[in-house]
Protein backbone atom coordinates (compact mmCIF):
# COMPACT_ATOMS: atom_id res chain seq x y z
CA UNK A 1 0.00 0.00 0.00
CA UNK A 2 1.64 3.22 -1.18
CA UNK A 3 0.39 5.26 1.79
CA UNK A 4 2.13 2.96 4.25
CA UNK A 5 5.38 3.20 2.26
CA UNK A 6 5.10 6.98 2.39
CA UNK A 7 4.39 6.98 6.11
CA UNK A 8 7.25 4.60 6.98
CA UNK A 9 9.81 6.68 5.05
CA UNK A 10 8.50 9.87 6.65
CA UNK A 11 8.88 8.38 10.13
CA UNK A 12 12.37 7.06 9.41
CA UNK A 13 13.49 10.47 8.14
CA UNK A 14 12.07 12.13 11.26
CA UNK A 15 14.09 9.68 13.35
CA UNK A 16 17.31 10.61 11.57
CA UNK A 17 17.66 7.86 8.98
CA UNK A 18 18.27 8.52 5.29
CA UNK A 19 15.05 9.24 3.40
CA UNK A 20 15.85 6.70 0.68
CA UNK A 21 15.85 3.63 2.94
CA UNK A 22 14.49 0.48 1.34
CA UNK A 23 11.32 -0.27 3.30
CA UNK A 24 10.00 -3.85 3.35
CA UNK A 25 6.99 -5.15 5.21
CA UNK A 26 4.14 -7.64 5.34
CA UNK A 27 0.96 -6.65 7.16
CA UNK A 28 -1.49 -9.46 6.48
CA UNK A 29 -2.28 -10.49 10.06
CA UNK A 30 -0.23 -13.68 9.74
CA UNK A 31 2.67 -15.19 11.64
CA UNK A 32 5.30 -14.05 9.12
CA UNK A 33 4.32 -10.38 9.29
CA UNK A 34 6.82 -7.67 10.13
CA UNK A 35 8.53 -4.47 9.01
CA UNK A 36 12.20 -3.74 8.29
CA UNK A 37 14.32 -1.14 6.54
CA UNK A 38 17.67 -1.43 4.77
CA UNK A 39 20.23 0.87 3.25
CA UNK A 40 23.27 3.00 4.00
CA UNK A 41 23.74 5.55 6.75
CA UNK A 42 26.33 8.10 5.66
CA UNK A 43 25.04 11.14 7.55
CA UNK A 44 25.28 10.47 11.27
CA UNK A 45 24.54 13.86 12.83
CA UNK A 46 20.76 13.39 13.37
CA UNK A 47 21.27 9.89 14.75
CA UNK A 48 24.15 11.02 16.98
CA UNK A 49 21.75 13.53 18.58
CA UNK A 50 19.33 10.72 19.41
CA UNK A 51 22.20 8.54 20.64
CA UNK A 52 23.25 11.41 22.90
CA UNK A 53 19.71 11.67 24.28
CA UNK A 54 19.79 7.91 24.86
CA UNK A 55 23.02 8.19 26.84
CA UNK A 56 21.71 11.15 28.83
CA UNK A 57 18.41 9.52 29.75
CA UNK A 58 18.25 8.86 33.46
CA UNK A 59 21.37 10.91 34.20
CA UNK A 60 20.32 13.33 36.90
CA UNK A 61 23.63 14.97 37.74
CA UNK A 62 25.34 17.75 35.82
CA UNK A 63 28.63 15.84 35.99
CA UNK A 64 27.19 12.78 34.24
CA UNK A 65 25.53 14.88 31.53
CA UNK A 66 28.81 16.74 30.97
CA UNK A 67 30.66 13.44 30.73
CA UNK A 68 28.17 12.27 28.11
CA UNK A 69 28.63 15.42 26.06
CA UNK A 70 32.40 14.93 26.11
CA UNK A 71 31.88 11.35 24.97
CA UNK A 72 29.76 12.57 22.07
CA UNK A 73 32.47 15.06 21.13
CA UNK A 74 34.98 12.18 21.10
CA UNK A 75 32.64 10.11 18.96
CA UNK A 76 32.17 12.94 16.46
CA UNK A 77 35.93 13.40 16.23
CA UNK A 78 36.34 9.66 15.67
CA UNK A 79 33.76 9.76 12.87
CA UNK A 80 35.65 12.67 11.28
CA UNK A 81 38.79 10.52 11.27
CA UNK A 82 36.88 7.61 9.70
CA UNK A 83 35.46 9.88 7.00
CA UNK A 84 38.93 11.28 6.23
CA UNK A 85 40.89 8.02 6.24
CA UNK A 86 38.43 5.24 5.64
CA UNK A 87 34.65 5.29 5.65
CA UNK A 88 32.01 5.99 8.26
CA UNK A 89 29.21 4.43 6.23
CA UNK A 90 27.02 2.04 8.20
CA UNK A 91 25.05 -0.53 6.21
CA UNK A 92 21.77 -2.09 7.32
CA UNK A 93 21.42 -5.22 5.20
CA UNK A 94 18.91 -8.11 5.17
CA UNK A 95 19.77 -11.44 6.73
CA UNK A 96 18.53 -14.90 5.80
CA UNK A 97 16.70 -15.67 2.57
CA UNK A 98 14.87 -12.34 2.36
CA UNK A 99 11.42 -13.88 2.84
CA UNK A 100 10.94 -12.43 6.29
CA UNK A 101 11.33 -8.75 7.12
CA UNK A 102 11.31 -7.72 10.75
CA UNK A 103 13.48 -6.78 13.74
CA UNK A 104 15.64 -9.88 13.38
CA UNK A 105 16.25 -9.47 9.64
CA UNK A 106 18.32 -6.26 9.89
CA UNK A 107 22.08 -6.64 10.12
CA UNK A 108 24.03 -3.50 11.11
CA UNK A 109 27.68 -3.40 10.06
CA UNK A 110 30.40 -1.04 8.83
CA UNK A 111 33.29 -1.35 6.42
CA UNK A 112 35.40 1.18 8.31
CA UNK A 113 38.98 0.52 9.36
CA UNK A 114 38.95 -0.28 13.06
CA UNK A 115 41.29 -1.08 15.92
CA UNK A 116 44.94 -1.71 15.16
CA UNK A 117 44.48 -0.96 11.43
CA UNK A 118 43.45 2.59 12.24
CA UNK A 119 46.21 3.03 14.83
CA UNK A 120 48.80 1.68 12.38
CA UNK A 121 47.66 4.23 9.82
CA UNK A 122 47.93 7.04 12.37
CA UNK A 123 51.44 5.94 13.34
CA UNK A 124 52.67 5.64 9.74
CA UNK A 125 55.18 8.42 9.07
CA UNK A 126 54.26 8.36 5.39
CA UNK A 127 50.98 10.06 6.24
CA UNK A 128 50.62 13.61 7.48
CA UNK A 129 48.01 13.33 10.20
CA UNK A 130 48.78 16.58 11.99
CA UNK A 131 49.08 16.23 15.73
CA UNK A 132 49.82 12.50 15.74
CA UNK A 133 49.50 11.85 19.51
CA UNK A 134 46.20 13.75 19.60
CA UNK A 135 44.85 11.73 16.66
CA UNK A 136 45.89 8.43 18.25
CA UNK A 137 44.25 9.54 21.49
CA UNK A 138 41.04 10.38 19.59
CA UNK A 139 41.03 6.92 18.01
CA UNK A 140 41.62 5.20 21.34
CA UNK A 141 38.85 7.17 23.05
CA UNK A 142 36.43 7.08 20.15
CA UNK A 143 36.42 3.44 19.13
CA UNK A 144 34.55 2.09 22.19
CA UNK A 145 31.97 4.83 21.66
CA UNK A 146 31.66 3.87 17.98
CA UNK A 147 31.01 0.27 19.05
CA UNK A 148 28.37 1.47 21.52
CA UNK A 149 26.80 3.61 18.80
CA UNK A 150 26.58 0.62 16.43
CA UNK A 151 24.99 -1.49 19.16
CA UNK A 152 22.49 1.30 19.84
CA UNK A 153 21.68 1.40 16.11
CA UNK A 154 20.86 -2.32 16.25
CA UNK A 155 18.58 -1.81 19.24
CA UNK A 156 17.04 1.31 17.71
CA UNK A 157 16.33 -0.46 14.43
CA UNK A 158 14.61 -3.30 16.27
CA UNK A 159 12.47 -0.91 18.35
CA UNK A 160 11.51 1.11 15.27
CA UNK A 161 10.62 -2.07 13.40
CA UNK A 162 8.21 -3.14 16.15
CA UNK A 163 6.68 0.35 16.44
CA UNK A 164 6.17 0.90 12.71
CA UNK A 165 4.64 -2.54 12.24
CA UNK A 166 2.04 -1.65 14.87
CA UNK A 167 1.45 1.79 13.33
CA UNK A 168 1.17 0.22 9.86
CA UNK A 169 -1.63 -2.01 11.10
CA UNK A 170 -3.37 1.07 12.55
CA UNK A 171 -3.24 2.78 9.14
CA UNK A 172 -4.66 -0.30 7.44
CA UNK A 173 -7.45 -0.47 10.01
CA UNK A 174 -8.25 3.19 9.28
CA UNK A 175 -8.41 2.83 5.49
CA UNK A 176 -9.23 -0.75 4.53
CA UNK A 177 -12.41 -2.69 5.32
CA UNK A 178 -15.13 -4.78 3.80
CA UNK A 179 -18.34 -2.89 2.91
CA UNK A 180 -21.07 -2.84 5.54
CA UNK A 181 -24.58 -1.41 5.57
CA UNK A 182 -24.90 1.73 7.71
CA UNK A 183 -28.35 2.88 6.64
CA UNK A 184 -31.32 1.42 4.76
CA UNK A 185 -34.92 2.30 4.06
CA UNK A 186 -37.58 0.16 2.40
CA UNK A 187 -40.97 1.12 0.98
CA UNK A 188 -43.49 -1.21 -0.69
CA UNK A 189 -41.86 -0.46 -4.05
CA UNK A 190 -38.26 0.60 -3.45
CA UNK A 191 -35.28 0.06 -1.19
CA UNK A 192 -32.44 2.46 -0.45
CA UNK A 193 -29.24 0.96 0.99
CA UNK A 194 -26.07 2.84 2.00
CA UNK A 195 -22.81 0.95 2.43
CA UNK A 196 -19.63 2.21 4.08
CA UNK A 197 -16.15 0.93 3.24
CA UNK A 198 -12.60 2.01 4.03
CA UNK A 199 -11.08 4.17 1.29
CA UNK A 200 -7.46 3.10 0.79
CA UNK A 201 -6.99 5.49 -2.15
CA UNK A 202 -8.44 8.51 -0.36
CA UNK A 203 -5.16 10.38 0.14
CA UNK A 204 -3.77 9.94 -3.38
CA UNK A 205 -4.85 13.39 -4.52
CA UNK A 206 -4.36 15.19 -1.21
CA UNK A 207 -1.63 17.75 -0.56
CA UNK A 208 1.49 15.84 0.53
CA UNK A 209 1.87 17.52 3.92
CA UNK A 210 -1.83 17.15 4.75
CA UNK A 211 -1.73 13.50 3.70
CA UNK A 212 1.27 12.81 5.96
CA UNK A 213 -0.39 14.59 8.90
CA UNK A 214 -3.51 12.50 8.32
CA UNK A 215 -1.50 9.26 8.16
CA UNK A 216 0.14 10.21 11.46
CA UNK A 217 -3.34 10.57 12.97
CA UNK A 218 -4.33 7.15 11.64
CA UNK A 219 -1.11 5.60 12.98
CA UNK A 220 -2.05 6.98 16.42
CA UNK A 221 -5.56 5.50 16.06
CA UNK A 222 -7.18 8.91 15.63
CA UNK A 223 -9.60 8.71 12.73
CA UNK A 224 -10.24 6.96 9.43
CA UNK A 225 -11.09 7.50 5.75
CA UNK A 226 -14.00 5.87 3.99
CA UNK A 227 -16.40 6.06 1.09
CA UNK A 228 -20.19 5.77 0.99
CA UNK A 229 -22.19 4.02 -1.71
CA UNK A 230 -25.98 4.56 -1.94
CA UNK A 231 -28.14 2.27 -4.11
CA UNK A 232 -31.81 2.58 -5.00
CA UNK A 233 -33.49 -0.62 -6.20
CA UNK A 234 -36.98 -1.47 -7.48
CA UNK A 235 -38.23 -4.36 -5.33
CA UNK A 236 -40.65 -5.63 -7.96
CA UNK A 237 -38.14 -5.99 -10.80
CA UNK A 238 -34.86 -6.13 -8.86
CA UNK A 239 -33.48 -3.41 -11.14
CA UNK A 240 -31.02 -0.95 -9.66
CA UNK A 241 -32.40 2.49 -10.46
CA UNK A 242 -29.52 4.63 -9.17
CA UNK A 243 -26.18 4.53 -7.43
CA UNK A 244 -24.18 7.42 -6.01
CA UNK A 245 -20.75 7.20 -4.41
CA UNK A 246 -18.70 9.60 -2.32
CA UNK A 247 -15.11 8.87 -1.29
CA UNK A 248 -12.33 10.49 0.71
CA UNK A 249 -14.52 11.17 3.75
CA UNK A 250 -12.32 11.88 6.78
CA UNK A 251 -13.69 11.10 10.22
CA UNK A 252 -12.26 11.36 13.73
CA UNK A 253 -13.92 8.05 14.60
CA UNK A 254 -12.52 4.60 13.97
CA UNK A 255 -13.62 2.84 10.80
CA UNK A 256 -15.64 0.42 12.92
CA UNK A 257 -17.53 3.26 14.62
CA UNK A 258 -18.04 5.41 11.52
CA UNK A 259 -21.67 5.68 10.43
CA UNK A 260 -21.48 8.01 7.43
CA UNK A 261 -23.18 10.89 9.17
CA UNK A 262 -20.08 13.10 9.26
CA UNK A 263 -21.01 16.62 8.08
CA UNK A 264 -24.28 15.40 6.60
CA UNK A 265 -22.62 13.27 3.92
CA UNK A 266 -25.06 10.39 4.32
CA UNK A 267 -28.15 12.57 3.98
CA UNK A 268 -26.76 14.34 0.91
CA UNK A 269 -25.81 11.04 -0.72
CA UNK A 270 -29.25 9.49 -0.14
CA UNK A 271 -30.89 12.63 -1.50
CA UNK A 272 -28.82 12.46 -4.70
CA UNK A 273 -29.49 8.73 -5.14
CA UNK A 274 -33.25 9.17 -4.75
CA UNK A 275 -33.22 12.16 -7.10
CA UNK A 276 -31.38 10.13 -9.76
CA UNK A 277 -33.77 7.21 -9.29
CA UNK A 278 -36.81 9.47 -9.72
CA UNK A 279 -35.28 10.94 -12.86
CA UNK A 280 -34.73 7.46 -14.27
CA UNK A 281 -38.30 6.40 -13.47
CA UNK A 282 -39.68 9.54 -15.12
CA UNK A 283 -37.50 8.94 -18.18
CA UNK A 284 -38.72 5.37 -18.60
CA UNK A 285 -42.33 6.44 -18.05
CA UNK A 286 -42.00 9.06 -20.79
CA UNK A 287 -40.51 6.50 -23.19
CA UNK A 288 -43.29 4.01 -22.40
CA UNK A 289 -45.92 6.66 -23.03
Amino acid sequence: MIEIDRYFKHRLAKLGYDDDMDVRYSLSYSQGDGMAFYGKIDTHAPLIERFKAHLESGQATVYKRLKTRRSIESLNRYIEILVEWSTAVVVISPTGNGRYHGPNSMNVETEALLGEELIDLAEDDNYDVGDRPAVISSITQGEPLWDSYLEWLREDGSAISHALEREGYNILDAMVSEPRVVWEKTTPQYSVVVELQGDEDALDSWDSEIAIDTLCEFAAEKGACYWLNAKVECLETGVQLAQTTLGGIHTTKSLQDANGRDNGYLADLVYEAIKDAKAKVCQHSAIAA
